[in-house]
């Protein structure tokens, strides 16, 4: 469902997470931040919206009941996504994150985190992909000049 916020041109936030309870918070939380959040609780689900509509930043729960956040990240890069995705995992899984180089997350935060770290941790990853993607249209301009 997604809900809107009343800033114009929010960024629009795919959150993945099947736990009501703290998708509402969540929500609360990036809402009255500036942002647009659209909460879905299956991974299915999350790759059916993300190959059909526009995201700014994915955070996904590593675990969930159908594919791992971990899994769902692999699938976006063999897609040559570079959607900015903030994983949410707990301490012991970010070793097996490590493992693979090609398929690092923007981020990751620990469970439980506070809605402090969330927020620095969104505005930072949404921040730097703002200006990775300035930086690539400047190049290719100036590409294009030559």
């Amino acid at each position: 469902m997604a809900h809107h916020s009343p800033f114009s041109n929010p960024p629009r936030i795919l959150h993945m997470d099947e736990d009501e309870s703290r998708s509402s918070s969540f929500f609360d939380v990036l809402f009255w931040a500036g942002y647009e959040v659209v909460h879905i609780a299956l991974a299915a689900e999350a790759w059916k919206a993300l190959n059909s509509e526009r995201y700014d930043l994915l955070i996904a729960k590593n675990k969930l009941p159908d594919l791992s956040g971990f899994e769902l990240l692999r699938k976006l890069r063999a897609a040559h996504s570079d959607l900015p995705v903030i994983l949410a995992t707990q301490s012991a899984a970010r070793e097996t994150i490590s493992q693979y180089p090609m398929l690092l997350p923007s981020a990751t935060v620990v469970e439980p985190y506070t809605d402090k770290q969330l927020l620095e941790t969104v505005s930072s990853v949404l921040y730097f992909s703002t200006l990775e993607s300035q930086n690539h249209h400047a190049s290719n301009c100036s590409t294009a000049m030559l």
